[in-house]
């Protein structure tokens, strides 16, 4: 405060509109000259009154991170991503790693095509109003997992009415898989949902259809040409769609005419 730099740290958002000058004296005949005042402007910085959550999602899907702020004015953001556990931070770009990025200088940030190598990465968002800054934490970290692979596809089945064919799926994948097998009628343009139990339908009897084998036994040719595909996801509700397969089911021939005695 006796030098040419007055310094200030720590300053209250109470000295607002506070005002300076400096008064300076000269080193004979004690002659001084006042400066010019000079006015502190303090604003708040932002408040932050939501952070952003972490979250959970599947190999190539989507998710969003979202910050909301309080305060003074309109704000601008600017999301960050931390690829080493929050050790240092890097503003998101569209082309920042482990994902396609859209908002990055919005209040939500957009991930989609999330890539397995985005597994624990962090994100946080800097929020700035009035000139302002603040930073959301750091926990909100991104969980990446796979979905199971199929290694034996179903393949197509012929059978007669009467007879069982049987479409299986070989799979692996974290934790207990589990299985929804998907039947698509002849001309048909939506997939229906079999039932897990064993049941007795107009056309014929399914069972397995919550494991990795269906059965299905037709009692007529309605089954014919039909699709068959089955829905695999693992402990993290990861999935995968097998391939389609089709069903051929073939009618009895008849005996026009009885050999006699």
């Amino acid at each position: 405060n006796t030098t040419a730099t007055l310094t200030l740290t720590n300053i209250q958002i109470g000295a607002n509109n506070y005002r300076y000058r400096a008064v300076v004296a000269g080193s004979g005949a004690g002659c001084t000259v006042t400066s010019n005042t000079a006015t502190l402007t303090v604003a708040n910085a932002p408040t932050i009154s939501s952070q952003p959550v972490a979250k959970n999602v599947c190999a190539g899907g989507s998710t969003t991170f979202s910050v909301a702020a309080a305060g003074t004015g309109s704000f601008t953001y600017q999301w960050q991503l931390s690829t080493n556990g929050g050790t240092t931070w890097a503003n998101v770009i569209p082309s920042s790693a482990g994902a396609a990025y859209s908002g990055n200088t919005t209040a939500t940030l957009t991930l989609t095509n999330i890539q397995i190598g985005a597994n624990n990465y962090r994100y946080r968002a800097i929020v700035t109003g009035a000139g302002c800054s603040v930073t959301s934490n750091g926990a909100a970290t991104l969980g990446v997992n796979n979905a199971p692979t199929i290694s034996s596809q179903p393949v197509v089945q012929n059978i007669c009415v009467g007879g069982t064919a049987t479409f299986s799926v070989t799979a692996a994948g974290t934790g207990t898989l589990s299985y929804q097998w998907q039947y698509l009628p002849n001309n048909g343009t939506n997939w229906e949902t079999l039932p897990t139990a064993p049941t007795t339908h107009v056309n014929g009897i399914t069972s397995g259809a919550g494991t990795a084998s269906l059965t299905m036994t037709p009692s007529s040719t309605e089954w014919h040409n039909s699709r068959l595909r089955v829905i695999v996801k693992n402990s993290n509700n990861c999935e995968v769609i097998s391939n389609v397969a089709t069903f051929t089911v073939n009618a009895l021939p008849t005996i026009a005419s009885q050999p006699v005695p």
